[in-house]
């Protein structure tokens, strides 16, 4: 168990120096998608709001997936608390 968490732990290392710095020009996210968002948002939804048209139509399934992901995990705690008390007050009518 010990070597797997120690080579979990190399790997994470080397991918994280790996990486570039933060808010480096060289990073493409940094340079040409953002570019590309702010000359071609207009023309291509046909939005004014740059930030509007990002999340509606460029980014649409990544946020519908993310809304996806906390409606389930809302569920998912919702229900742990109604076993939770289900089985407390279950408890408490045996004795």
């Amino acid at each position: 168990m010990f070597l797997i968490i120690l080579a979990l732990g190399f790997t994470v290392a080397v991918i994280v120096s790996d990486m570039p710095t933060f808010g480096s020009k060289m990073v493409p996210s940094n340079n040409q998608v953002s570019q590309h968002y702010i000359k071609n948002s207009v023309e291509e939804t046909k939005s004014h709001n740059i930030v509007g048209a990002i999340l509606v139509d460029y980014r649409a399934y990544d946020t519908l997936i993310e809304i996806i992901v906390l409606f389930t995990t809302s569920v998912i705690v919702s229900s742990l608390f109604i076993i939770q008390n289900s089985d407390n007050s279950a408890s408490q009518n045996k004795y």
